[in-house]
């Protein structure tokens, strides 16, 4: 193993003086053949060693050269204080407080630093070095670790003053919530993560809507007039399996975290028939905590009285999300509203019908494919949840 420090040390290495020498001496010649027992010096190499006199007085030098029996030494080390000695007087290498500490510093024992700026320490063949480091050290490589890989976080005013297109950080207060960020082509801050969680679509043709018996996606399915218990005129059949319920557009789903926000949207053709009536539709959302629970028997709250500030239980068609009068001919388009369930048990959405009078039909779709599409939104940090409020989901 190579040493890079330029201390130097030998076994039980020790010699007489063979002359007396004052306190001022920093050239000591040793007895004839000692000066072999201490380590050989080289550049800048060095070693301690003390000086004893007989009453075993001692001081410790710094010996910074060493021909044959002749050192070169630096006085008074360490604390001590420089003596004369006498001829025949001892010198020990021994052990000391200031040499242990040489080897506890990282620039004595590491290779020289001096043109190191901005490098890596790297090893080869036994042999310590610095090096530049190359990225493809690192990259285009698996991570098998089963921990974290700790990324750079901070504020959107601590983001670097100069950025590069790939810098990747955490932003602690990005948007509302705390999220991953990269600089972009564009020179913009842009999210790593999109909001988007899930997103569930199901689509359904007339011929298979509302009544069997129709083609052309009638509602009420008991081919009649509205039967649902506890129905009245102007009121919503909030249960899951009933006659105002749509018998495919609905989608089951289990939530991704409990902060979700649901945006629910409903596409098609509506018509309503009979006078200047009216038609109206909802969005119903069962929780249960299996996906066969959310089909059972059970109330529905209705998200649009949910959105207009209730509790969900309401039946009264003011509470609905959308609503269009026959005399309107065709309602095209669709309409959307937005739920925060609250929960990671299983959901259920299904679209709702009713009428302000039971001797007549809704259809939908009337013409053409009807859809329901539920996406599913990182609501962390989200706000204005509320009717007439802009939804703002943190992207």
């Amino acid at each position: 193993m190579t040493n890079y420090h330029d201390i130097k040390f030998g076994n039980n290495a020790y010699g007489t003086l063979s002359q007396a020498y004052a306190t001022t001496a920093t050239s000591i010649v040793l007895t004839t053949g000692n000066g072999a027992r201490f380590p050989t010096l080289t550049g800048s190499q060095y070693f301690f060693a003390t000086l004893l006199d007989t009453s075993n007085n001692l001081e410790i030098i710094k010996v910074t050269a060493r021909t044959g029996d002749t050192l070169t030494v630096v006085r008074a080390q360490e604390g001590t204080t420089a003596r004369a000695f006498n001829t025949n007087d001892r010198i020990e290498l021994r052990v000391t407080a200031g040499g242990l500490a040489v080897l506890g510093d990282l620039d004595e024992i590491l290779p020289d630093q001096s043109a190191a700026n901005g490098q890596v320490l790297t090893s080869s063949s036994g042999t310590a070095g610095f090096t530049a480091l190359d990225i493809t050290d690192f990259s285009s490589t698996n991570n098998t670790n089963t921990g974290f890989f700790s990324l750079p976080r901070g504020t959107t005013a601590q983001r670097p003053g100069s950025s590069n297109p790939g810098y990747l950080r955490y932003n602690t207060d990005h948007y509302g919530g705390a999220r991953p960020e990269y600089y972009a082509q564009n020179s913009e801050w842009l999210p790593l993560n999109s909001p988007i969680l899930n997103k569930y679509v199901v689509c359904a043709t007339a011929a298979a809507s509302g009544d069997p018996a129709q083609d052309n996606g009638r509602f009420p399915t008991a081919g009649g007039a509205w039967q649902a218990a506890g129905f009245t005129a102007n009121q919503f059949p909030l249960t899951p399996i009933n006659n105002g319920t749509h018998n495919i557009l609905s989608i089951i789903l289990k939530p991704m975290s409990a902060n979700s926000v649901f945006l629910i949207e409903v596409q098609g053709s509506f018509y309503k028939n009979g006078g200047s009536t009216y038609g109206y539709a909802t969005i119903g959302r069962t929780i249960a905590t299996t996906a066969a629970g959310t089909t059972a028997a059970a109330s529905t709250v209705n998200v649009g009285h949910l959105r207009r500030g209730g509790d969900g239980t309401s039946n009264a068609v003011a509470d609905g999300v959308a609503a269009w009068n026959q005399l309107a001919d065709y309602h095209c388009g669709g309409f959307a509203t937005y739920d925060q369930p609250n929960t990671t048990d299983f959901v259920r959405y299904c679209i709702h019908f009713s009428s302000n009078s039971n001797s007549h039909y809704i259809y939908f779709p009337i013409l053409g494919i009807g859809t329901m599409t539920v996406t599913e939104l990182d609501g962390t940090g989200t706000t204005k949840v509320a009717t007439d409020a802009p939804l703002e989901v943190n992207s």
